[in-house]
């Protein structure tokens, strides 16, 4: 994923253009992003924050790109508590997702903000990376990542994957199998939380009885 990051910093496009054909929102409040602000475990980087004045929220194809669900200010708080994110991975606020196994978020670890994706199985450090430097960078790398079927004619969300997470029955960082679509299920957004802190604290304790940890 990401392979063309030369080309994105070379022809940087603006993030409301990449998003203009997505699902969008009415932008936030001042309120909501003040309660984000607060919650935040580090300060929020500008092009993140315009964005949210843009639109809360958005989701579908980025640029005709790889697909992304962005969260509202609200769904922020909401996910990042229903995650554990501060007690799995303090100093990352998740920001979104891929609707499917990989987490989006902003992390703190250095002086400067970084983008990065997270394996929403195992909601653990050595499964978080690097990805960009910006957030507005992370939304053209999402958009260089052409689909292995193609650029869909449309931006905007299936019907199907409406309110809905493609969740694998048994993670690959369990051992799943990455490749077999039998270990791929739709399960409403509300409940992908829960199942992914269970394998959060099933793999803490495969890695502490193998001492790998």
């Amino acid at each position: 994923m990401f392979k063309r990051e030369q080309d994105v910093k070379s022809h940087p496009v603006q993030v409301s253009d990449l998003l203009a054909g997505v699902e969008r929102q009415p932008g936030a409040s001042r309120t909501d992003v003040d309660a984000l602000r607060e919650f935040s475990p580090g300060v929020l980087p500008d092009d993140y924050l315009s964005f949210l004045l843009w639109s809360d929220g958005a989701e579908g194809y980025a640029g005709g790109g790889a697909y992304v669900r962005l969260w509202s200010a609200q769904d922020v708080i909401r996910f990042n508590r229903a995650y554990q994110i501060p007690d799995f991975i303090p100093g990352l606020l998740l920001v979104g997702t891929d609707a499917s196994v990989m987490g989006y978020g902003l992390d703190w670890r250095s002086n400067d903000v970084q983008c990065v994706d997270v394996e929403l199985a195992a909601l653990d450090r050595d499964y978080v990376r690097d990805v960009a430097e910006s957030f507005a960078e992370l939304i053209r790398l999402l958009a260089s990542d052409v689909l292995e079927s193609g650029r869909p004619e449309s931006h905007l969300p299936p019907d199907w994957l409406r309110g809905q997470v493609v969740h694998e029955k048994h993670p690959i960082v369990l051992g799943g199998p990455p490749n077999d679509p039998a270990n791929r299920v739709l399960v409403p957004v509300d409940q992908h939380p829960s199942l992914c802190v269970l394998n959060a604290q099933i793999l803490r304790e495969v890695r502490r009885q193998s001492g790998d940890c």
